[in-house]
């Protein structure tokens, strides 16, 4: 066994011996990427190969490269057979394979009939679809299988009976067209829209009626409208004299006596009673608007409207005289005049509430409408229903259907076993078939959907469903490193069931073997790790980057003067890496939280360190989210969730320099994780500011951690 490494130098370690904590016989390494864990890793291996008489066969390395320098033959879609008899010799296998082929049946047959009745069926559906929904938008159904479809029928039957007293009455169901046409037409139509005088705008109006004006000599609105559009065209073209008759023209004085016009208190209500004036005129012009609106809606509506559309012209009748009054007022603007403005109040309130009666005559003829031709349409889609189940016909062919499809499925799954087993005996000749089966039994337990082959004695990766060859550049790199990893796991045993481990064995070293996995695979594989760690003879040396995977591969144990195990991390400082016995085991969360109040703690900021870059940015990335989960709403801390980022670190009271600062963090940590050529300077700085504003909003959470 060995307890240290001696005067190793490669990458980021120099003239390292170590640890001061010695080596124990089962050892789990953390270290983030960058420190220099897979160069220990290394170390740990070249002190082994020191020692006297040690040879390949009594260690066991793994890391990243186990495929390509342990299994991968020159053709890249071939892998090494790893020798493995588990089990008997077989007897008479070729005989046995014969027998198994003579039982696999054709079923070409089977599916050339199934097509056929198949078409049929639907061509008799799509029959009576046309025939029953007329000009209706009732589609055709779409389906996966014809239980599906039949299940989706007898719905449609079921609802539709219920608004009948007989099957017959689904019969002679008329389609929806003229009830749409109806609807469009309604939908169209637009109700005369009034300019209504308001109660403040009468009362103002009734001031200036009732108010005796002065006679000075004031031009009137149509005279000082006239003239503001002549001082603009003459301003546009800087005239010097006038363009209506040629006389020397002097702008700036003519526009001194309208400005003073206007400015006039009494000009100023003379173009005030001018607006609520034509105001009144343009609701008697909507005559014969409200004449052509009487017309479409008694049409569609069954002349519920008229009674309220001759009201409403009443109404309108009624502003006359309030017209003739104002138009008076207008021509001799200096004599008071009595305007009867509560009557006139009454008539604009009228108004207001006819149209409302009219507007809801309106949406009750839609809704009558929609829902009439909802229910056209269930009657519709129960005809079709009707006509589909009790067609006895197409019944029959359908269940002649289901009975060929329930034959197939079962005979194909007859012929998948005995291929299966056709396989399984053929693989038994070569000295590497227990060793596939295991691998396979497992990559199906775990879902895959790849397995081994073997060819001449090795292994080739097929595809489970389409049984073609894969080239290891097909899989993924957590299929990659799961497949090295079950290889490099079961080569180390000499049975079947994983007990009897190979004795020559004195050393496992395994380097980060959890790489890009997904977590439901990881749980498996820490296990076979964990089975690793207990295995009795071997030293074990573990070792990875991911602070989770390490907290699970110690759970249940401890370092202490009597156990097997110690745990150490693989740190980096001034560019030089060097390992570090772990006193305590945090959790995830306040690890990464006292990592990060080191390193934005420092009073300035000099670092080569390519890790700063690669993992400093993922750590602020966990920090961050598990702040948020318990001050806001669950939510990731990304840019599209940027209002929650920003209540959990500033509350209600954000600032501009806070925007500018969460916009930058943001970027750091959901990208600096894929790009090493950010500025590991602004890093340190948004981590600065990811710190303070946590203290900020929550210093007892802050300080309960650091203090630990």
């Amino acid at each position: 066994m060995i307890k240290t490494i001696n005067q190793f130098s490669y990458k980021s370690f120099y003239d390292y011996s170590g640890p001061k904590s010695e080596f124990k016989a089962k050892n789990i390494l953390f270290g983030y990427n960058g420190t220099g864990k897979s160069s220990l890793a290394k170390g740990i291996l070249l002190e082994i190969e020191k020692l006297p008489y040690m040879n390949e066969f009594k260690y066991r390395f793994f890391n990243k490269d186990y495929i390509n320098d342990h299994l991968s033959l020159e053709n890249s879609s071939i892998l090494k057979g790893v020798v493995a008899n588990f089990g008997k010799e077989s007897i008479d296998i070729e005989n046995e394979i014969k027998e198994k082929q003579d039982q696999i049946v054709d079923l070409f047959s089977y599916q050339q009939e199934m097509e056929n009745i198949h078409n049929d069926i639907n061509k008799k559906i799509t029959q009576v679809f046309v025939a029953k929904k007329g000009k209706s938008k009732v589609q055709l159904k779409k389906y996966k299988t014809l239980d599906e479809l039949m299940k989706a029928y007898k719905v449609d039957y079921i609802a539709a009976m219920r608004l009948v007293n007989s099957e017959a009455e689904l019969e002679n169901v008329q389609d929806v067209s003229y009830y749409e046409k109806e609807l469009t037409n309604l939908q169209n139509s637009k109700l005369v829209a009034f300019d209504l005088l308001t109660i403040q705008e009468i009362e103002t109006m009734n001031k200036i009626m009732m108010q005796d004006y002065d006679n000075q000599d004031i031009p009137t609105s149509k005279i000082l409208n006239w003239l503001k559009e002549g001082i603009s065209i003459h301003q546009e073209e800087h005239a010097q004299t006038c363009k209506f008759c040629g006389s020397p023209l002097h702008l700036e004085s003519i526009e001194e006596k309208v400005n003073a016009y206007l400015n006039d208190r009494k000009q100023q209500d003379l173009l005030t009673l001018d607006k609520y004036y034509h105001k009144l005129l343009a609701m008697i012009e909507s005559i014969n608007a409200i004449k052509e609106n009487n017309f479409l809606f008694n049409y569609l509506t069954g002349n519920k409207t008229d009674i309220s559309f001759k009201l409403l012209l009443a109404q309108i009748e009624s502003l006359k005289p309030f017209i003739e009054k104002v138009e008076n007022k207008l021509m001799h603007f200096n004599v008071a005049t009595y305007l009867a403005s509560d009557d006139l109040m009454t008539i604009m309130q009228n108004i207001d509430q006819i149209m409302r009666k009219i507007f809801s005559l309106k949406e009750e003829k839609a809704k009558e409408l929609r829902e009439y031709m909802n229910k056209i349409n269930i009657l519709i889609k129960g005809s079709i229903a009707s006509a589909i189940l009790n067609d006895t016909l197409l019944q029959n062919e359908i269940e002649q259907y289901r009975k060929l499809s329930s034959n197939y499925t079962l005979l194909e799954q007859q012929n998948k076993a005995i291929e299966e087993a056709i396989l399984s005996l053929k693989n038994q000749k070569y000295p590497t078939y227990d060793f596939a089966n295991f691998i396979n039994q497992v990559l199906k337990n775990i879902h895959f959907d790849f397995y081994l082959d073997i060819e001449e004695r090795n292994y080739i990766i097929k595809h489970t469903n389409k049984d073609t060859v894969l080239s290891l550049q097909d899989l993924s790199e957590g299929e990659k490193n799961i497949l090295a990893l079950l290889f490099f796991y079961y080569e180390l045993f000499n049975d079947a069931e994983q007990k009897e481990f190979k004795k020559e064995i004195q050393y496992i070293i395994i380097d980060d073997p959890l790489t890009c996995i997904d977590y439901m695979n990881k749980v498996y594989l820490i296990e076979l790790l964990k089975k690793v760690l207990s295995l009795n003879e071997p030293q074990v040396f573990i070792l990875t980057h991911d602070y989770d995977d390490f907290l699970h591969l110690v759970q249940d144990k401890v370092d202490d003067e009597t156990s097997p195990y110690r745990f150490y991390e693989v740190k980096k400082e001034n560019g030089k890496s060097y390992l570090n016995a772990m006193n305590s085991i945090e959790s995830t969360y306040v690890r990464a939280f006292k990592e990060m109040y080191n390193y934005t703690n420092k009073e300035t900021y000099i670092s080569n360190n390519l890790s700063d870059v690669l993992n400093y940015p993922n750590i602020m990335y966990q920090i961050l989210a598990y702040f948020m989960s318990f001050k806001v709403n669950p939510s990731s801390p990304t840019l599209e969730n940027k209002d929650n980022v920003k209540l959990a670190l500033c509350g209600n009271h954000s600032t501009m320099e806070d925007e500018i600062q969460i916009t930058h963090l943001l970027d750091i940590i959901n990208t600096s994780s894929l790009k090493t050529n950010k500025d590991p300077y602004q890093i340190w700085i948004s981590a600065k500011y990811l710190m303070n504003k946590i203290k900020e909003m929550d210093p007892i959470h802050f300080y309960s951690i650091i203090d630990k």
